[in-house]
C-alpha cells in the first residue's frame, strides 16, 4: 500500500493511504483479523479439498 500510495498526488489522500497502511500492519491488528477469520466456518477448508480433480485448473 506505501508503493501505491507513492503514486498518488493528493498530498492528503497519500498520507491518509500511508497512515492507513502502517496501521493495518500492526501486529495487533494482523492477530485479530487472522483470530476473526480462522472462526468463520466458510473459509475453512481442508487440505484434501484442495486440488480433488486433477483436470481441473483453478476450479
Amino acid at each position: 500500500m506505501v508503493a501505491e500510495a507513492s503514486r498518488i498526488e493528493d498530498e492528503v489522500a497519500r498520507k491518509e493511504l500511508v497512515r492507513h497502511a502502517i496501521q493495518s500492519e500492526n501486529a495487533g491488528r494482523l492477530k485479530t483479523m487472522i483470530d476473526i477469520a480462522s472462526n468463520l466456518e466458510s473459509l475453512i477448508i481442508m487440505p484434501d479439498e484442495l486440488d480433488a480433480d486433477i483436470w481441473k485448473l483453478y476450479c
